[in-house]
């Protein structure tokens, strides 16, 4: 849905207005449950964890972001929704190399068909005409 809702706003928008409007949409949605959960939060006075956060923030969030906005407009929403299926693999594989969590066989598993799902529709042919779309007589003679 909301890769629907942004590859309409990119045929009028900008990549940058469309990011900031989605960040902000999202920030406005989200704005109720962090005020609910202030009396819970634990705050860490350390910089170097506020850093981290800024730079997840801007470079994780907001740069990519922009950068998959503006490639939008190319590939067009069925195909960069095809490569959004990717991101729990890279997560899990994030997490195997930085974090030094195990995959478990169930995680392969997924790995595997999400590689070959995305693999497989990104590089089948599309049919050439639209007799091929359907095997189905339209009713013409």
């Amino acid at each position: 849905m909301q890769l629907f809702a942004q590859s309409l706003l990119l045929c009028r928008l900008p990549p940058l207005v469309t990011t900031l409007f989605s960040n902000l949409i999202g920030f406005g949605a989200l704005l109720p449950f962090l005020v609910a959960s202030l009396p819970q939060v634990a705050y860490s006075p350390r910089l170097a964890s506020w850093l981290l956060l800024f730079v997840t923030a801007v470079v994780m969030h907001g740069i990519v972001t922009l950068i998959w906005n503006s490639q939008l407009q190319k590939v067009g929403a069925a195909k960069a929704a095809m490569f959004s299926n990717l991101e729990p693999f890279i997560a899990m594989l994030f997490g195997f190399f930085l974090l030094a969590k195990p995959i478990t066989a169930v995680q392969l598993f997924g790995a595997v068909l999400i590689i070959a799902g995305v693999t497989l529709t990104t590089t089948s042919k599309e049919p050439r005409d639209q007799h091929e779309l359907s095997s189905f007589p339209t009713g013409g003679k």
